[in-house]
C-alpha cells in the first residue's frame, strides 16, 4: 500500500522531500507533467500491463432536481485515449418544458440557447456513448448518484434499452486502488469536458508511478468487482 499524496494541479502544490528513491521518483513524474502538459498523452506507452475497462465519465444538467436532463458529457480511457470525446446535448421538446435552473446555468456556463443550437441530437449523443461504454465494465464519475441518474435520462429520451456499467465514484477508486492520494485540488470546473480531462490526467499520473498495480486492476474488473475489497 502506498501513503504519498501527490496534490494535482494546486498552485500552492510544493513537491514532497525526496527522502527515498520512490519519493523522488514521485516528485519527477509530477514535476514532468505539471511542466511538459503534453507529455501526458504519452505515459499510456510507457504503461504495461495495459488497464482494460476503465472509463470516466462526466455529465452536467440543468440541474439537481429530480426533472433536470443533462447537457452536456464527457468520457475518456484514461490509457488509451489521447483526448477526450464531449458533447453538449440537444434536448428534447420534453425536456425542454421541464426543470431548467438558472444557478445551474450560471455555475457550468451551459445556455438554452448554447444547448439548443451547438447540441447534438439525443440519439446520436446515446450511440456514441454505449459504443464508448460497451467495452468498459466499470465507470467512473464524481458524482456517480447523479451522473447515473442523468445518463438513465438520457437513454430513456433516445428510447434506447440499454444497462450502462456500473457507476464508481472517482476518488474512491483512486484511493482503494494504488491509495497514492492523487488528490483533485480546488473547485470543479463544472464543464463535462474539462472535468473528465482533470480525472483523467490524476489517473495517469498514479498509474505511471504505481504500474504494478493495473494488472490486479484488469483482473478484478474482468471479473465483475469494482474495488480489492469487492465493495
Amino acid at each position: 500500500m502506498h501513503s504519498v499524496s501527490l496534490h494535482l494541479l494546486d498552485p500552492e502544490f510544493q513537491p514532497i522531500r525526496p527522502t527515498s528513491a520512490h519519493g523522488k521518483r514521485l516528485n519527477e513524474t509530477v514535476m514532468m507533467i505539471e511542466n511538459n502538459m503534453a507529455t501526458m498523452t504519452k505515459i499510456s506507452e510507457r504503461v504495461s500491463p495495459p488497464v482494460e475497462g476503465i472509463l470516466i465519465i462526466d455529465l452536467e444538467a440543468s440541474g439537481l432536481h429530480s426533472n433536470s436532463y443533462p447537457t452536456e458529457i464527457a468520457w475518456m480511457d484514461p490509457i488509451k485515449d489521447e483526448k477526450v470525446t464531449s458533447y453538449l446535448i440537444q434536448p428534447s421538446q420534453c425536456w425542454l418544458e421541464t426543470f431548467w435552473d438558472p444557478k445551474a446555468e450560471a455555475i457550468t456556463g451551459i445556455t438554452r440557447s448554447m444547448i439548443i443550437h451547438d447540441g447534438c441530437p439525443i440519439q446520436d449523443i446515446a450511440q456514441f456513448t454505449i459504443e464508448a461504454m460497451r467495452n468498459a465494465p466499470l465507470i467512473l464519475t464524481d458524482a456517480p448518484g447523479r451522473d447515473a441518474q442523468w445518463m438513465r435520462v438520457l437513454l430513456e429520451a433516445a428510447k434506447v434499452a440499454y444497462k450502462p456499467p456500473p457507476f464508481m465514484e472517482y476518488q474512491e477508486f483512486m484511493w482503494r486502488w494504488f491509495n497514492s492520494g492523487v488528490l483533485l485540488k480546488g473547485k470543479r470546473i463544472h464543464r463535462a469536458g474539462q472535468d473528465v480531462e482533470r480525472m483523467a490526467t490524476a489517473f495517469k499520473i498514479a498509474a505511471n508511478v504505481y504500474p504494478s498495480d493495473l494488472s490486479m486492476i484488469s483482473t478484478v474488473i474482468g471479473s465483475g468487482q469494482t474495488s480489492p475489497n469487492g465493495l
